[in-house]
């Protein structure tokens, strides 16, 4: 994860830009941006604002996984659905508070702090998306840095409580949702899993087999290029495919594929795969364009005239 990638773009049509006006006007204004927030305000607003998908929040927990710099992450779909993994410590504190975190302004943080900010932010958005599948209860559950197990449960009617549980690994996280229309939910949430996170470059396992096999898995028998981002780093990799098919960027952001995008001026053919720590809106609909975006870009177009014969 780069701090780069973290920019966030002012958006006044995005999800995130109206959501915040609306909860603004219902809160006190702190500081730069900042404003407090009741939990159960956060959660009321919240209800007007979902993922495209309600299934998505599944694919939440990978990209929390991604930001915590695990090397894996366990999900189980089913009756209850299971989402597991080891990464930073949350205090009780910021567990009970998910719901308001999401409009936490993190600009300011840095390192161990943003992430778990982030990680925080993504429990809410995935919480608040999972109770609108109607479960009979959903639990977070996070071992602090003391080793104490922290579990927030939320039942239907967006009621909570969070409770000291015991001792566990620091760090560990475990989303769980029990219960409401398993066949069909589970069929969505297998779905989205493999669909979406095939090319993430980290261990995502499902049921115990692992359904990961990271960019290269899209560029099979291609030769292929090396994308790096202006500072070097390797984010991806891209190939030439038949002339046929228009240039193409599969943009996968902490795990999950986001969005198919065309390259402008890209050799016919091109396809590159990407995974990076790009904003996307509240919706999670769509990654937010900016400097974070366009650093991609250039490295998708440095690795395009590696491979061209004719640049």
């Amino acid at each position: 994860m780069t701090e780069a990638d973290d920019e966030q773009v002012e958006d006044p049509n995005c999800v995130a830009g109206r959501l915040v006006g609306a909860l603004t006007r219902g809160g006190r204004l702190i500081d730069e941006g900042g404003f407090t927030l009741d939990p159960s305000k956060a959660r009321e607003k919240l209800r007007a604002y979902q993922l495209v998908n309600a299934h998505a929040y599944v694919l939440l927990m990978v990209e929390a996984a991604w930001i915590a710099g695990q090397a894996a992450i366990n999900i189980s779909c089913g009756p209850t659905t299971i989402a597991e993994f080891v990464g930073l410590s949350l205090t009780r504190s910021e567990l009970e508070n998910v719901f308001t975190s999401v409009f936490l302004d993190t600009s300011e943080l840095t390192g161990a702090t943003l992430a778990a900010s982030r990680i925080q932010q993504m429990l809410g958005i995935a919480a608040n998306a999972a109770l609108s599948l109607a479960p009979t209860r959903i639990e977070i559950e996070n071992v602090d840095g003391q080793g104490q197990r922290n579990r927030m449960s939320v039942e239907a009617d967006g009621s909570f409580a969070c409770v000291a549980i015991g001792e566990g690994t620091r760090g560990r996280t475990r989303f769980a949702f029990h219960g409401a229309g398993q066949a069909a939910r589970e069929a969505q949430e297998v779905g989205l899993i493999r669909e979406r996170c095939r090319y993430a470059s980290f261990t995502v396992n499902l049921y115990g087999n692992q359904v990961s096999a990271g960019p290269r898995q899209a560029l099979l028998g291609l030769r292929t290029e090396r994308v790096r981002l202006d500072g070097g780093r390797i984010v991806g990799l891209a190939g030439i495919r038949s002339e046929l098919e228009p240039a193409t960027l599969l943009l996968v952001t902490r795990g999950v594929l986001a969005e198919s995008v065309p390259i402008e001026g890209g050799e016919p053919g091109l396809l590159a795969v990407v995974d990076v720590d790009l904003r996307k809106d509240l919706s999670q609909q769509g990654v937010m364009r900016g400097e974070g975006f366009d650093e991609v870009m250039r490295g998708v177009m440095r690795a395009n005239r590696s491979l061209s014969p004719r640049r």
